[in-house]
């Protein structure tokens, strides 16, 4: 009998987990949700999104040479597991969060917040988060995190999205740990991208390819 419950229990969230995934994915591309009551229900019962509205983080990891060349395969598929685990872990310490793999490297935390400037929670979540991968910066990976604003609807999230990449897009390649606040950049320099310039974008981060990025940005 507790087998049976728990085996249910397992199927359960894993439905809940690629439900959430596939919602929030939709709602980042741009799309708009037929159903958003069940979505937010969901968001609410499952995860503790119980405020008045959200707001996106991106955490980028670039991974230098060091790791490719210093640790095996098998090793890394490890690593990037715990990696999102930890991420994860300590963000839900200190704000209801959902956090999507959104691509190779790079992860989204879709925040739930009362207001614009809830930072003490968040600064707490990123400090420890520089303890935890202070090592592994100095030897293997840089770590930025872009933040957006706060939407109180969920389908404004893109924006925050959109607004969180772009911090991302302007950090400084010279530090090893930053965070980039869109609320700090000039208005100017703001700007969106369609899902075909993101696929771009992200690509030639990915690549290393700066002058790439530049000339997409451009």
């Amino acid at each position: 009998m507790v087998s049976s419950q728990l085996e249910y229990k397992m199927k359960y969230d894993r439905f809940t987990s690629e439900y959430v995934d596939h919602c929030f994915m939709f709602l980042l591309k741009g799309h708009t949700l037929n159903e958003e009551e069940i979505f937010v229900d969901t968001l609410r019962s499952e995860f503790g999104f119980n405020k008045k509205g959200y707001m996106c983080c991106s955490i980028l990891f670039d991974f230098k040479k060091p790791f490719y060349r210093d640790i095996q395969d098998t090793e890394r598929v490890g690593i990037l597991s715990g990696i999102k685990r930890i991420v994860w872990s300590v963000m839900q310490e200190q704000v209801p969060v959902y956090l999507l793999e959104y691509r190779q490297n790079l992860y989204v935390c879709i925040i739930n917040v009362d207001h614009e400037r809830e930072d003490a929670p968040l600064s707490r979540a990123f400090d420890k988060m520089l303890q935890i991968f202070e090592y592994d910066m100095n030897n293997y990976y840089d770590m930025t995190i872009g933040k957006g604003t706060f939407s109180t609807h969920i389908h404004h999230i893109r924006q925050s999205f959109d607004e969180a990449m772009t911090a991302i897009n302007r950090r400084n390649r010279e530090e090893r740990f930053q965070i980039v606040d869109a609320v700090q950049l000039a208005i100017d320099n703001r700007f969106y991208y369609s899902f075909f310039d993101e696929q771009k974008i992200l690509n030639t981060l990915k690549a290393g390819d700066y002058p790439g990025l530049v000339k997409v940005l451009d």
